[in-house]
């Protein structure tokens, strides 16, 4: 996984396609990146979703705050559930992800993300 500046147009058209997305659903959102990460917010709530980027394929992989029965039932996409660790509030507020490999999966996401994950922010 990489930046959103070295990774491959794909996967940044991916992640400013879902972001574009989400803000048509809440217009106040704002993005901001950081060495590894993009993240998705609105001004005086916490970040709602987290995008890793790749360098040589055409995906992004959304990390998902909120409950975890609640973002897989809102989908598509497929949330999976994160590895059980020892991470304490990071595994609690996102405990899911999915992945974006088409632009065709951008509607679903973005309103899997504005249902759940940024009601919880």
């Amino acid at each position: 996984m990489s930046a959103h500046s070295i990774a491959c147009r794909g996967s940044q058209d991916l992640c400013e396609e879902l972001y574009a997305a989400v803000k048509a659903l809440a217009p106040q959102l704002r993005s901001g990146t950081s060495e590894r990460w993009c993240f998705y917010y609105a001004p005086g709530r916490k970040r709602f979703a987290y995008v890793a980027h790749y360098k040589t394929t055409d995906r992004v992989q959304v990390w998902c705050r909120g409950d975890l029965n609640k973002l897989q039932k809102a989908g598509p996409p497929l949330v999976k559930p994160r590895g059980r660790t020892e991470s304490g509030g990071w595994e609690r507020e996102f405990p899911g992800r999915f992945e974006l490999t088409s632009a065709t999966q951008i509607p679903a996401a973005a309103r899997l993300l504005h249902a759940v994950s940024y009601a919880r922010s």
